[in-house]
């Protein structure tokens, strides 16, 4: 008896049919990687530039990163991924995709694609007790004093040259966030504080201490905050070139990123 002949579609094989339906029964799994939001992550504890919220991130520096994402057809999700230390640890290993606000530095160059130009500009002073100000004009005005700073927070390398060759007349000691750096201050464990102008203000207003600190008028130095693409990380090299695009044109937009600064310093 003759076999029953199978089922066809013109111009297809079973075997061809076989292969385009386990082709089709991926397409939504494919769909889901390629539209999956790229990690965006920063300082947790940074404040107004970035800082935890609900979860994720807010601040300065996210919403500028969001902005130029979006403009660039991309999806970033912020993450709180813990202390800045850690956060920098993951990136090293290529788990985060994108960075948002940080120092160059040789050490963070090995793993760290940083992108110009920066995204903000920050003025890092030195905070002191009420009542104990003291002239400040050079950084050899620091010496003969215990400097409080924050795990994983890195200086303008030329500030931290300096710190390494006067070690045993500015000794440091580091508090694992800025408030307890802050605290270590008032209660006089370390001399003076060298830390962001704009992050300081932030947190000791929301803290209550405002009227127990000041802030020396001349800066130590202004960094420079950039976005910085985790050589690790594979979603970020292929996206490279059109977050550069956008940042370019982002920080040209002047009165989109005042706009973005007063939602979180309304005085600026």
């Amino acid at each position: 008896m003759a076999k029953a002949a199978e089922a066809s579609t013109p111009g297809l094989s079973r075997r061809s049919a076989l292969h385009w339906l386990g082709m089709a029964a991926l397409l939504p799994q494919a769909a889901h990687a390629k539209s999956a939001p790229l990690i965006l992550a920063g300082h947790p504890e940074f404040a107004p530039f970035s800082y935890r919220s609900a979860g994720g991130l807010a601040g300065i520096l996210p919403d500028m990163a969001c902005l130029l994402g979006e403009r660039a057809g991309l999806r970033f999700q912020t993450s709180d991924l813990g202390p800045w230390a850690r956060v920098l640890a993951l990136a090293k290993q290529g788990q985060i995709d994108l960075l948002a606000g940080a120092y160059i530095s040789e050490e963070r160059k090995a793993f760290l694609d940083f992108l110009s130009p920066a995204l903000a500009p920050n003025e890092v002073v030195v905070v002191v007790r009420r009542g104990e100000a003291f002239a400040f004009k050079e950084w050899r005005d620091l010496l003969g004093r215990t400097l409080g700073r924050v795990h994983g927070d890195s200086y303008m390398p030329e500030f931290e040259t300096f710190l390494n060759d006067n070690a045993a007349r500015l000794p440091t000691d580091a508090a694992p966030n800025p408030e307890l750096n802050l605290r270590k201050l008032l209660r006089g464990r370390v001399d003076l504080l060298v830390y962001s102008r704009w992050v300081t203000l932030h947190l000791a207003r929301q803290l209550g201490l405002q009227d127990q600190i000041e802030l020396l008028p001349v800066p130590v130095f202004t960094g420079q905050l950039h976005l910085a693409l985790p050589r690790n990380s594979p979603a970020a090299k292929t996206q490279r070139s059109a977050i550069q695009r956008e940042l370019e044109a982002l920080v040209s937009d002047t009165a989109t990123v005042r706009k973005i600064v007063r939602r979180h310093v309304p005085e600026a």
